[in-house]
């Protein structure tokens, strides 16, 4: 069923970076996380023990759409806010989903968060966007600890691991390196990596609903 993303995020690929064609295609960019919402729900109800917390895995990769499509408008620092308002939402239902099958570990979280809080501090905050705009900093700093929150929810090496946990694991490892080159992309003008965020987005979401599908498959 992965494949089905892995498809659309191809065809993105495609489009863009092969093809060169710089009009938005929202089925194409949006398909993506869709399509894997989608079988988070048909999981559910192919799984002859029903796990609610899959209907929140659902509801994030619909928040990300939403985050996805406000961040597109990140001239404005409004539309910028909400934009990671609604990645903050989805983060919360990968968190949920992550204690749900590994236990958080908060030496990761000390390991993570540290060099995270120091580069916004250091780096990001001074930068003139975000000394600006209280709001859009705020909702900045909100984020960089629930994005190291969730990733030491799902990763932690000092336990036994199933296969499913471990893909999780390297999908929301995905998604922070993405959203580190964002942050150094907007208010750094560092954008030599910038080519890397939609890939390793996508790759994020394609890994979850993978170890989803995993987890089903082999009753992990």
């Amino acid at each position: 069923m992965s494949l089905i993303p892995t498809g659309f995020a191809i065809a993105v690929l495609v489009y863009h970076k092969i093809l060169n064609i710089n009009k938005e295609n929202l089925l194409l960019l949006e398909g993506v996380a869709f399509s894997c919402g989608a079988i988070c729900v048909l999981v559910y109800f192919m799984s002859p023990v029903r796990n609610w917390v899959l209907w929140l895995l659902a509801a994030s990769f619909i928040f990300s759409i939403a985050g996805d499509l406000f961040l597109k408008k990140r001239a404005s620092d409004i539309k910028f806010t909400l934009g990671i308002f609604f990645f903050l939402l989805a983060h919360i239902g990968y968190f949920i989903y992550a204690v749900k099958n590994v236990k958080f570990s908060w030496l990761v979280f000390t390991i993570v968060t540290i060099p995270y809080l120091i580069f916004y501090f250091t780096s990001l905050l001074p930068s003139s966007r975000l000394k600006n705009s209280g709001l859009l900093a705020f909702t900045v700093f909100l984020y960089t600890i629930m994005s190291c929150v969730t990733f030491s929810a799902a990763f932690n090496p000092m336990k036994n691991r199933s296969v499913s946990s471990w893909v999780f694991a390297a999908g929301i490892t995905s998604l922070l390196i993405s959203d580190t080159l964002i942050s150094a992309g907007s208010f750094l003008q560092f954008r030599k990596l910038s080519f890397l965020i939609m890939p390793l987005y996508y790759l994020c979401h394609i890994l979850i609903v993978l170890s989803v599908t995993l987890k089903q498959m082999y009753q992990e």
